[in-house]
């Protein structure tokens, strides 16, 4: 719900621009990624957990600054580890490079829902392919990184200290996208 909520403040903040101008864009694939959860700060820090394989959805929204450059946000929601993980990019930064293909960058908020919720930041690197010929779709990949997410350890099953749990995230997305 909160995520939500952020889109439509988003759009709120944004109401003064005309809606031809918005792009507005659907996102949907498969995330691999990597878990790990640090939740005694007095031992090492533990490994990453195995890798696996989860789904994503988001939704785009972003307004060219000149030909070659464009900025939005973004809301999305990913399966990982057998939890939920919402994000909202604050910043969402693109770079058009050739006719057919954007780099982008983006920086932002994340919330991850393991045993109680736990809140830390988001950033990462992308390449987006949209040929001419697929119209409306398009392909990505990008880079996550979700840093010291951290949450109270309120859970019965946390274990006995005084200190927050820590969780980061980092994985791969391969997605399809779809433009309106």
């Amino acid at each position: 719900m909160k995520t939500v909520i952020l889109f439509f403040l988003l759009l709120t903040a944004a109401s003064n621009i005309k809606a031809q101008e918005l792009d507005v864009r659907l996102d949907v694939g498969l995330s691999y990624h990597a878990v790990r959860y640090y939740e005694n700060i007095l031992e090492s820090i533990p490994p990453y957990n195995t890798a696996e394989v989860g789904q994503y959805i988001g939704i785009a929204v972003n307004q060219a600054l000149s030909e070659k450059h464009r900025m939005g946000s973004r809301i999305d929601a990913q399966y990982l580890d057998g939890n939920l993980l919402n994000s909202f990019r604050a910043l969402d930064y693109y770079y058009q490079a050739f006719d057919e293909i954007t780099y982008n960058g983006f920086i932002g908020a994340a919330r991850y829902d393991f045993r109680t919720p736990a809140y830390g930041y988001t950033a990462g690197v992308g390449l987006y392919y949209r040929p001419r010929d697929w119209q409306s779709f398009g392909a990505s990949i990008e880079i996550q990184y979700m840093d010291k997410l951290a949450r109270d350890k309120l859970h019965p099953d946390d274990p006995d200290y005084e200190w927050d749990s820590f969780i980061d995230i980092r994985a791969i997305t391969f997605g399809i996208n779809y433009y309106f």
